[in-house]
């Protein structure tokens, strides 16, 4: 996603949005009747990173890209930055969608006498969620967040989890291709494709990583 020209929509829509009643821009938009559900639906989007493009929402006028098109519309907001706004954000959508990356916490576990329902009730503390927002972050920021997640999960636990035992690594699958190995401090120290790891550097696709940049 190129986040220069979401910002620079996102921001102007809020801006020129403030100067007009929300009734008003509802009625510049086409509704010829407005309602509680559509004046929350006006703060909804305003107030969402995506603009609400990825909401799925529907009203029996506008869907949730077209809404967000005929504010734009109804601010007079500039052709040429709406079109490359929409169309970033519908390139993140889609990449929302086309894979979520996910962090396993690997303690070695090893199955001995234990209750097949007692593990799958606790299966879920081995693994680490991210929000949505996080897969809009750039392949590098991404990387860098999640060494933070792993170590802070680590000291959370004490470094270990129960009746999984001694946390050892994190597994972090952050594209569809792409595993990443996580020691106990969120340090990047082993690989799958596409990813190479020299020492203590870090590079993706020949691109190399220093979180300490990245994160500041």
């Amino acid at each position: 996603m190129n986040e220069d020209s979401v910002l620079a929509l996102r921001q102007a829509l809020r801006m020129q949005a403030a100067r007009r009643s929300p009734d008003e821009l509802l009625q510049r938009m086409g509704y010829g009747r407005v309602n509680e559900q559509r004046r929350a639906r006006l703060v909804r989007v305003l107030d969402d990173d995506m603009l609400g493009v990825d909401d799925g929402e529907f009203d029996f006028r506008f869907d949730s890209l077209g809404f967000v098109r005929a504010l734009c519309d109804a601010l007079d907001l500039p052709v040429d930055m709406v079109e490359q706004g929409l169309s970033d954000l519908q390139q993140a959508v889609a990449r929302r969608h086309a894979h979520s990356p996910s962090m396993f916490v690997d303690t070695g576990f090893k199955r001995k006498n234990e209750p097949v329902f007692v593990l799958a009730a606790m299966e879920s503390k081995r693994w680490i969620s991210f929000e949505r927002s996080f897969r809009d972050l750039s392949a590098i920021r991404q990387i860098c967040v999640a060494g933070e997640r792993a170590r802070a999960h680590f000291e959370i636990h004490a470094g270990i989890l129960p009746l999984w035992g001694v946390i050892q690594r994190y597994v972090f699958f952050y594209a569809p291709d792409v595993t990443l190995y996580l020691d106990t401090q969120g340090q990047v120290v082993d690989n799958g494709p596409a990813a190479t790891i020299n020492s203590s550097r870090l590079s993706i696709n020949g691109r190399l990583i220093n979180c300490d940049q990245v994160l500041d």
